[in-house]
């Protein structure tokens, strides 16, 4: 597996994902099964891509994904990494809702009603499974085999934060791409940064059963001011600062308590070695952010 191979992989899930779409626009009685189900497809469908893919290629599932067990204090440490690195995440949320619209308060409506159950099950369970399988599995250790870490780690998490479709999640997954990047990096696995994934989506399940604008499915005509995001912003980003010295300690024990010292070196330089980018890159890309600005677009000229 290597970039070219990530490349054509990215392009094949984003056709298969505006394929959907326009499947939901043909026939809307689909919508009917229930978002649970639809969403199920949706998460999966990226990672039983990277499965036939590598079943092409001929490469084993488990030691190409980093299906990888690690020692339990790696494990409790990698979980330290996250309370200290989750700061800067929340930072990047509170930043991109500064200008623009949170895409999933808007998604309450179509989320209200639903059991604690089906919410922690499907958003907080499923979902990353499946993106830490195709994002920090497939696209970044396939990256990884072609070029440097930080090459690798920005690319992969400027993928995943594209795969969002829209600005808002963009920011965030981007920030959050490159951290789980590092725990993947830093570990040879996926299950650290899966558990982290999980972690991050579980606090917004329960953050969102908890609210009862979520419950009633106003929460996106309730959301805080621009003075309170600047202030909550600000202050995650000052703490997430505050924690940076001490989370990459952690991470540099993690290294070398998995055995990987002698990657250390990769991440304080910029390697310049190995191509990336291909037609299937470019032309993923500028799909992705078409669509992105004509959503935008159709956002707007409804505001309007």
């Amino acid at each position: 597996m290597n970039a070219k191979q990530v490349n054509r992989y990215f392009l094949t899930t984003i056709i298969l994902q505006i394929l959907s779409v326009a499947i939901l626009v043909v026939f809307p009685f689909i919508r009917g099964i229930g978002w649970e189900l639809t969403s199920i497809i949706d998460e999966a469908t990226p990672m039983i891509v990277a499965l036939i893919f590598l079943a092409i290629l001929g490469e084993r599932w488990g030691s190409t994904l980093g299906f990888k067990r690690i020692r339990f204090t790696s494990l409790l440490m990698s979980i330290l990494f996250m309370v200290m690195t989750l700061p800067l995440a929340n930072a990047a949320g509170g930043f991109s809702q500064i200008f623009t619209d949170n895409i999933v308060a808007e998604a309450s409506a179509y989320l209200a009603g639903s059991s604690f159950a089906s919410l922690f099950l499907v958003i907080a369970v499923w979902g990353p499974l499946c993106e830490e399988i195709a994002y920090r599995g497939f696209v970044f250790r396939g990256y990884r085999k072609s070029a440097g870490f930080w090459r690798a780690a920005i690319l992969s998490a400027f993928l995943f934060g594209l795969v969002h479709m829209n600005l808002n999640q963009f920011i965030y997954a981007f920030v959050f791409g490159i951290v789980l990047a590092l725990l993947a990096e830093a570990t040879g696995s996926i299950w650290p940064g899966y558990l982290y994934h999980m972690m991050f989506n579980a606090i917004a399940v329960f953050a969102m059963y908890g609210d009862p604008s979520y419950a009633s499915g106003t929460a996106a005509s309730m959301q805080p001011d621009t003075e309170t995001l600047l202030y909550y912003t600000g202050a995650q980003f000052a703490l997430g600062v505050i924690f940076l010295i001490p989370a990459a300690c952690i991470l540099v024990w993690i290294f070398k308590n998995e055995g990987r010292r002698e990657l250390i070196d990769g991440l304080l330089g910029f390697d310049m070695k190995g191509r990336v980018a291909t037609p299937s890159l470019v032309l993923s890309v500028a799909l992705c952010l078409f669509i992105m600005a004509f959503f935008a677009f159709v956002r707007f000229v409804d505001i309007s």
